[in-house]
């Protein structure tokens, strides 16, 4: 079977009172080790926050499917049971209209390797481009549970 996923992106705000290097290591975690493979390297960017402090932000774009297919199974074995029951239960509003998947992850239990879902704003924010034809919500959940990740099949 063709993996039903184009892309996976990932983005994260780095504070200025945070240690980068554990930021990095956060969006790492969430992203089953592939970070830092061949054509899986961070893009960086520096902005200002809303009181003028300034941030960095590391953004990352997963196309390769060997990559995808690691985070997909990281994701499989290690978001516990509840968190998957919580998102699949959710899905509606975490799906798109053009299918695509939005979850985001607490960054401080990333950080210390485990994988929650939070709707809080100190999170790691993850786009799952899934496939489906025509591009829809209806077609992205389809996808999604076929993959069988989030759904209880």
């Amino acid at each position: 079977m063709t993996l039903p996923v184009n892309s996976i992106s990932a983005r994260v705000i780095a504070h200025a009172t945070e240690d980068e290097k554990k930021v990095l290591e956060a969006l790492a975690n969430v992203l089953g080790g592939v970070l830092g493979e061949e054509d899986v390297e961070p893009e960086t960017f520096y902005a200002e926050g809303h009181h003028g402090n300034p941030i960095t932000i590391f953004q990352v774009k997963i196309d390769r499917s060997k990559y995808i297919e690691r985070v997909l199974e990281h994701w499989r074995e290690n978001i516990p049971e509840e968190e998957r029951r919580r998102v699949w239960s959710d899905i509606e509003r975490r799906v798109d209209d053009k299918g695509n998947l939005y979850l985001r992850f607490d960054k401080q239990s990333a950080y210390k390797g485990e994988l929650r879902i939070s709707d809080a704003d100190d999170v790691i924010r993850v786009k799952v481009n899934l496939e489906s034809y025509p591009a829809s919500r209806e077609g992205g959940i389809k996808t999604l549970e076929r993959l069988g990740i989030f759904s209880d099949d």
